[in-house]
């Protein structure tokens, strides 16, 4: 998925639902680093 497609489903949610917002802010870092490299741990 694109992300910039993606941040926008996240603006449009965090609107509706915190916590949804959090996740997803949580899955943007995740890819960051998976784009890095770098091993993922929850």
């Amino acid at each position: 998925m694109n992300v910039r497609v993606y941040l926008l489903m996240c603006y449009e949610s965090f609107k509706i639902d915190a916590f949804m917002a959090e996740f997803c802010v949580y899955t943007v870092k995740a890819l960051r680093l998976q784009c890095k490299g770098d091993a993922i741990t929850p």
